[in-house]
Formats: C-alpha cells, structure tokens, sequence
C-alpha cells in the first residue's frame, strides 16, 4: 500500500519526507531498489548521521519537519514502532498513525498518542490527512 499513499500524498501536493534510524547506506539501497525519488528528494531524508539522538527523543522528526518548512505540529506521522511513536508524540505531531505489524493491532489501538492505527499504508486516506 505505500506507493498508493506515496502517489495520494504526490497528487494532492501534500509534503512529504522519511524520517529514518537507518544510516544512509540503507537509503541509498532502498532508493535504488524501490525508485523512491519519485516521491521523496533523498536530501529531504533525514536519516541516522550518528549526530541525532534515537529514537523516541524527539529531534528525528523535528528536524524532518524543518526540512519540510513545517511545524511538527502540522504534520502527520506514520510509524511502526513504539520507539518511533513515543517520538513523534514528544515531538509534538499533530497526527500519529500506528503501522500495525501482524499481532500488534490491538495493542497499537490502545496507546494514547496513537489517532489511527491501520494494517496497510494503502489503508491511509485523503481524509485522514486532512483531519476531517
């Protein structure tokens, strides 16, 4: 379902970066493999550079957000894991949406930052990102 939500986000000229914990030998890998400068300008990527605290600080997506000339509160992050929600609640996003893995549905549900929790990125619509 990501190139239905990367496409989605590309129609409607709605911004959009990776904020990663992989060092940028793996964004070079997965640019590469799965064409991803169709959506994402690889120096909007902000990536593990060994001078960013990990994850669940907040400064991943901060700095993801700046890079964006957004602020966190205006933006929308998608995320799998519970470190990597933790920061972008810390961060002040003004939207979280959990990736559930296989057996972690439920449990994504009951977190409270956590405003959507989905199986497939494919499963994000236009009215999730606009909050309506």
């Amino acid at each position: 379902g990501s190139e239905k939500l990367f496409n989605l986000l590309k129609k409607h000229g709605l911004k959009q970066t990776i904020a990663t914990s992989s060092p940028l030998v793996n964004i070079k890998f997965y640019y590469k493999h799965l064409k991803l400068q169709k959506w994402f300008p690889i120096r909007n990527i902000v990536y593990d550079n060994g001078k960013l605290p990990s994850k669940p600080a907040p400064d991943i997506y901060i700095k993801a957000a700046k890079k964006l000339n957004l602020r966190t509160k205006d933006c929308i992050v998608v995320e799998d894991s519970w470190s990597g929600l933790e920061s972008a609640k810390r961060a002040g996003a003004g939207k979280i949406i959990a990736l559930a893995q296989k057996n972690n549905y439920s449990y994504l549900q009951h977190i409270d930052c956590v405003n959507r929790t989905v199986r497939n990125l494919g499963q994000i619509s236009l009215k999730d990102l606009n909050g309506k």
